[in-house]
Order: C-alpha cells, then structure tokens, then sequence
C-alpha cells in the first residue's frame, strides 16, 4: 500500500512505451557512464527494447528509488521510510516493488546476483500482479527496472568505488539482455 502511495505521488500516466520520456532520459543519463563494453551492451539492449516492446503500454508514475529492508520501519504511527535521495518520477510503476524484491535477494546471497537477476522477470509476473500490471508489462517493467539499476550502478562507477555488486556487466546486463530477447521473440 505505501509503494502504491508513493508511484501514484504526481499522478499515474499510461502510455505506449515509446510515447513516454522514460528511454530518452534513461539513454541521457546512460551517456554520462564511462564509454565501455557495459554502456555498450546497455544502450543495445535499450535499442531492442524499443523495437521490440516500444508500443506496449505501461503505467508510470514516482518510485522511492531504494526501498529495501535497510531503508524502513514499522511504527506505532506506521511505516518510515527514509533515504529518499534516489526518488523520481515517470518511471514504470513496480519498480519499487521489484527493487526491494532483488535487494533482498542478492545481500542475503540466497541465489548469487547473476540467477537472481535472471529470475526477476519471471517473478515480476506475482509482484506486479496485485497493481493490475499483466504478465508481458511486468517482464518488460522488469527489463526496465535491470536497465535502470545497471544504468545508475555504470554512472555512479560502483565498480571502482568497490561496491560488493557494483559492476552490472557481470548479472544486471546479462539477464536484461536475455529477457529482452525472450520478449522480442514474442513479440513477432
């Protein structure tokens, strides 16, 4: 409920994917990362995206941009949440959802970041259920979601920073560019 709160924040938009602002400014913040093999694969990955799901229609709205288990509490009065520096607004509804999904995976290592990665579009379908979002939109949200991570993990240089699961080209970008194959199979 408080995720649903928080995307609905500055209103709800629907939208054809390649109608909305999303891709350009992801592609615009992407080209701050260093020029690299990762960037590559990532701006492919979006180009196959948009050619192959670009007239789906999503949902967006406002995301927390890092709700996990570390970034909450329950009250008395309900729930806190804090750390709000990577809220934004017109990105897929269920990011956060997802987020918090994956995080919890790889700290505690269940599955290693490379299959849990893999295996977030798939559980995207449940997560995304309940909000009405269909089982193509909640693969393709959580492509968008892999890109977005991958994207902010390449620009902020977490790799170098020493960031336990900083470098994206080694779990985020395979599984993204995976599912985004599996969706551009099913989309001919």
């Amino acid at each position: 409920a408080a995720m649903a709160e928080v995307a609905a924040v500055e209103g709800l938009r629907r939208t054809r994917l390649d109608a909305a602002p999303y891709l350009p400014q992801l592609r615009d913040r992407l080209s701050a990362a260093d020029d690299g093999p990762a960037r590559t694969a990532l701006l492919r990955a979006l180009d196959a995206v948009a050619a192959g799901a670009g007239s789906e229609v999503l949902t967006f709205g406002a995301w927390h941009g890092d709700w996990t288990a570390g970034n909450m509490t329950h009250t008395d009065s309900g729930l806190l949440v804090w750390d709000w520096e990577r809220f934004d607004v017109g990105v897929p509804v269920g990011f956060d959802v997802l987020h918090h999904w994956l995080q919890a995976e790889i700290v505690t290592d269940r599955h290693g970041p490379l299959a849990s990665a893999v295996a977030c579009p798939g559980r995207a379908v449940s997560l995304l259920a309940p909000w009405g979002i269909d089982a193509r939109q909640a693969r393709l949200t959580a492509v968008l979601y892999m890109a977005e991570l991958a994207t902010r993990y390449l620009v902020d240089q977490q790799a170098k920073a020493g960031a336990r699961h900083g470098a994206p080209e080694t779990w985020l970008i395979p599984a993204l560019t995976n599912e985004t194959a599996r969706l551009c199979r099913s989309q001919r």
